[in-house]
Formats: C-alpha cells, structure tokens, sequence
C-alpha cells in the first residue's frame, strides 16, 4: 500500500507547523513581502543575531529600494550603514555584487526559479522559503535560524 504523504511532504509539514508556532516575528519574514528585502535581510543575517539586524535592515531598504540602486551604492556609505552589524567589509562587498549581478543577469529583478537564485551570491534557498513559500526546499535549511 502506498503512504498518502511522502517523506517530503511530511517534513514540510512538520517544518511548517513548528515554525507557525515557534518562529520569530521579523519583518524581513512577512507574508507577501518581495524577494529583495529578504536577500537583503539574509545577507545581514550571517553571523549576526537577528534582533541586531531590523534596525540596519530598515536603513538599507529605505535607501536601497532595488538591486540597481545598491549595485550604484558609494561603497562607503553602504559601508558605514552595516558598522554596527560587523562584517561590514564582507557585507557591503556582498551586497553590492548581487546587485550588480541582478542588474546584469535578470534586468534588476530578483529570479523566482531555484537554478537562478542559487547562481546568485546570497542564500538562495531561505529566499525561496520565506519569499517564495516553497517549504519543500527547507529540507536543507534545518538550524537555528529558523526558530
């Protein structure tokens, strides 16, 4: 007799039920919100406790409203924003390289498909859970960031 769930579908859903009731309110993590932010937001993530993030995260989208304008960002001002998350260097270095390359490979705009987002210098896979919806790619995502 065949399961009615594969193992997927029930790890998905497992994933999905705990994270209903244990994950943390971040804004980068609203429903509906564009993929940009949520790049954005996980590159300010790494390393950092995400408490730490919401405020710089705010200043960036509010002056980097696309990939364009931070492929264009003076590098030390982008620089100066992210200080208090530390890796600044890295950081800034990250975030204006996927930029540029949104510009140059997808007009400017953040790829919906898996093959795209993955050529991408970010975490293309969280994008595509927590932008996307796509809980069958959290497979490989179980750590603390997700509580």
């Amino acid at each position: 007799m065949r399961p009615l769930f594969s193992e997927k579908q029930m790890v998905s859903e497992l994933l999905s039920s705990y994270y209903n009731a244990q994950g943390r309110p971040f804004p980068w993590r609203k429903k509906g919100l564009h993929a940009w932010p949520v790049l954005i937001a996980e590159v300010m993530l790494h390393m950092t406790i995400a408490i730490k993030v919401g405020p710089v995260w705010s200043v960036v989208l509010h002056r980097y409203r696309t990939p364009a304008s931070i492929a264009r960002a003076k590098e030390n001002e982008l620089h100066h924003i992210l200080e208090p998350l530390g890796l600044q260097n890295q950081r800034t270095s990250q975030l204006k390289r996927l930029g540029t390359s949104l510009v140059r490979k997808h007009g400017g705009q953040v790829p919906f498909d898996e093959g795209s987002l993955n050529g991408l210098p970010g975490l293309a896979s969280t994008l595509l859970v927590h932008s996307y919806g796509l809980l069958e790619n959290a497979l490989g995502l179980l750590s603390t960031a997700m509580s």
